[in-house]
Formats: structure tokens, C-alpha cells, sequence
């Protein structure tokens, strides 16, 4: 399921619009080191303040912590 999500600022500008997935379904995945690889995917693993970001030539991927 896909949810659009905007942050604006108190003026009414668009500050950033994301695309938020709610998961569905199971998924294997091996962790080693700083890499993660899910199915036939491997992502290098970085963290950051309250995110952490799954990233690959393909894909970039942000999970924030709420």
C-alpha cells in the first residue's frame, strides 16, 4: 500500500513530498557486516541520526524511526 506524504512549512510552502510503503508480506533477508540482501538484492546499510538508509544502484531506501 502506497501513501503520498507532504511536509509543509507554516507559510504553506511544499518543504518535501515522499512516497511512504506499508509492508505487505514476508521477505527473507541476511544480514553481514554493513550489507543487507533481501531476495536477490544486496543494499549497503548506513545510519543516521533517526534514519537508516538501505542503498544499491537501483534503489535508494530511507526508514525513519517514529
Amino acid at each position: 500500500m502506497e501513501k503520498t506524504v507532504t511536509e509543509i512549512d507554516e507559510e504553506g510552502k511544499i518543504l518535501h513530498t515522499s512516497t511512504q510503503l506499508s509492508p505487505c508480506g514476508n521477505y527473507a533477508y541476511t544480514i553481514k557486516n554493513d550489507q543487507i540482501t533481501i531476495d536477490d538484492q544486496t543494499f549497503k546499510i548506513t545510519s543516521k541520526d533517526q534514519s537508516i538508509l538501505l542503498e544499491n544502484e537501483k534503489w535508494r531506501l530511507v526508514l525513519i524511526n517514529k
